[in-house]
């Protein structure tokens, strides 16, 4: 028994199951739709003296006859006067007739290069001056830019203020407080000692005077049978090597469990 189906408008196939690709037909000027396959997408073949994805454009385009995109670049027609060139790397302009002053990377300190014709110009990040940026801005020239006494060091791109005892901030702004907000890391815990000191109390697996260290617990670990020590916080793990496994450290029993190769005892070895 043979089956045939007449599809509907807009449908193709044995059973009327593909959308007609060039249902929507957009070829301009006498263009015709053709796809490759029934789910294929449509392309447009230009009747002669036309181009372009719906043949909308004359093969008298200038970007056809006189190729204004100098250095490589490639002309994209938008009307039938107007063009635009993709330029290759290193090219700028309208006709890509300029060489990018950027490409040189003439702008210093992390600055934006920027070009307008054949030049280029320099967007400085804060901190930095000059055609180039190359220019460090001396900040501590700014009368009493430190606060209370705090004396400026000027550094590449900023500053810093070295503040006298009893003052804190950026500017040396705020008054100094030990354990307000706390210094110390990791959880520790901040107790003041005098108006200016303090002192952390660290918790379990750290170390330092604000508690900035992971105490380190591999030194003295207890990996056995080749295992590689991973240091953790307070603890450690082992890292076995193959065909062997168990926890092997701290107080839990050292026991580890190793499959032969060929499968066919399970050994516990203590």
């Amino acid at each position: 028994l043979l089956i045939c189906c007449r599809c509907r408008e807009g449908f193709l196939g044995d059973y009327c199951q593909y959308r007609n690709p060039c249902e929507n037909n957009t070829c301009k000027n006498g263009g015709t739709c053709e796809t490759t396959s029934l789910i294929g997408k449509a392309t447009c073949k230009c009747a002669p003296g036309f181009r372009g994805e719906d043949c909308q454009y004359s093969e008298s385009h200038i970007c056809f006859v006189s190729q204004p995109c100098l250095h490589g670049g490639t002309c994209h027609p938008h009307s039938q006067e107007a063009y635009e060139c993709v330029c290759a790397p290193g090219y700028t302009g309208k006709d890509c007739q300029w060489i990018d002053a950027c490409t040189s990377q003439p702008c210093a300190n992390g600055s934006t290069c920027t070009v307008s014709g054949n030049k280029f110009s320099c967007i400085c990040p804060s901190g930095y001056t000059g055609q180039k940026c190359e220019i460090d801005v001396n900040e501590c020239t700014t009368l009493a830019l430190c606060r209370h006494g705090g004396i400026c060091v000027n550094l590449p791109g900023s500053y810093r203020c070295q503040c006298k005892p009893g003052f804190t901030g950026h500017r040396c702004e705020s008054t100094y407080v030990p354990c307000s907000p706390s210094p110390c890391m990791n959880g520790g815990t901040c107790h003041q000692t005098s108006d200016f000191t303090f002192e952390c109390n660290c918790l379990p697996g750290f170390e330092g005077s604000i508690c900035e260290r992971n105490v380190d617990d591999c030194p003295n670990h207890n990996c056995q049978n080749g295992g590689i020590c991973v240091d953790g916080v307070n603890t450690y793990n082992c890292r076995c090597p193959p065909q062997w496994t168990g926890y092997l450290g701290g107080t839990d029993p050292e026991l580890a469990l190793r499959v032969l190769e060929n499968l066919e005892h399970i050994l516990l070895c203590i």
